[in-house]
């Protein structure tokens, strides 16, 4: 596990940090250990102000693999009032996943309550969350004065069946190039976030060779030369491109967008149209709404499948409204 170097903390693993004055309220305080200059410092800010509100917390650094991050929260969720989450969009993930899991597996007699505060690269989630007009004028203050409040709304989440395998989604879920690229870049964290999205995909779209894919949805078969199905439980992907402009993870929802083969010129002003959220009237481009009685199945073998920016596996899957939800601070 990678050790972050943090004014004040040491945090070689997680900690108990106990103020002298008890509470009811127990934090978890989950975090990326990679080196960031803006993580350590709000990381610092928080544990701050968890000292000065004389709050109880403990530090957790995430671990790379999800199943031993699923371990520890299996064990010790039950412990805890709160968790707040500091990092992006895959960290945010890896988070809702281990608190649906832990909840499945384990007597948790109460609901969790989750705060995020943005220390990624993308922060998709967060703009939608928090209104990306309204979030620029929050200061880390502000922030950290909602990730210890008591304010709450339900998020719905997406669910995912694959390879015997089942992944939670709260942003995006993609099978095409988007999932293409995140496979080839899973192992150069470093090289992709010195590079936007666009121009990662911008790199890649014209070679990409659209596979036949067959997609089942609402009882109709769709077979397409697939450049991107994307089944949306927010607004945002790929570091602000509006991939479903009208989706809102407050509803119990999915938007469903599928491109086909396209020639590369079109390929390319497509992209740049999804910078705009002008793409969904685009020639060929389908968008569709999937509510909680909804599934579609993607039954081709073989095809990428990323969710909230991760690599995760191949298709055949299944995607549906998840039954279950998240408590996420406002």
């Amino acid at each position: 596990m990678p050790v972050v170097q943090m004014p004040e903390v040491t945090m070689p693993e997680a900690q108990n940090m106990e103020p002298e004055a008890q509470t009811a309220i127990r934090y978890l305080v989950v975090f990326n250990p990679v080196q960031s200059a803006k993580r350590q410092k709000l990381l610092a800010l928080l544990i701050s102000e968890l000292k000065h509100r004389s709050l109880n917390y403990t530090l957790y650094p995430t671990e790379a693999n999800l199943t031993a991050n699923q371990y520890y929260f299996r064990a010790h969720l039950k412990e805890y009032t709160d968790v707040v989450i500091l990092g992006g969009d895959g960290t945010f993930n890896v988070v809702v996943n281990c608190i649906v899991d832990a909840q499945l597996h384990q007597n948790i007699s109460h609901k969790i309550n989750v705060g995020l505060l943005p220390a990624g690269t993308g922060n998709d989630f967060s703009k939608q969350w928090f209104n990306k007009a309204k979030q620029k004028g929050h200061s880390q203050q502000d922030l950290i004065n909602i990730v210890l409040g008591n304010q709450v709304q339900t998020l719905y989440l997406g669910e995912c069946h694959y390879d015997n395998k089942v992944r939670y989604f709260n942003n995006v879920l993609g099978v095409g190039f988007d999932a293409v690229i995140a496979k080839q870049l899973a192992h150069q964290k470093s090289l992709f976030r010195s590079l936007s999205y666009l121009v990662a995909a911008l790199r890649h779209i014209p070679f990409y060779q659209e596979p036949k894919c067959e997609l089942v949805l609402k009882g109709k078969t769709t077979k397409y030369r697939n450049l991107i199905t994307a089944f949306a439980n927010s607004q945002y992907f790929g570091g602000g491109l509006p991939i479903a402009p009208n989706q809102d993870g407050r509803t119990e929802s999915l938007t469903v967008i599928r491109a086909p083969k396209l020639s590369v010129i079109p390929k390319v002003m497509l992209l740049l149209k999804l910078t705009k959220g002008r793409h969904l009237s685009s020639k060929g481009v389908f968008h569709d709404k999937m509510q909680k009685e909804d599934e579609a199945e993607i039954t081709t073998s073989g095809l990428e499948i990323e969710a909230d920016g991760e690599y995760i596996g191949e298709t055949p899957c299944k995607v549906k409204v998840s039954s279950h939800t998240i408590n996420l601070k406002v």
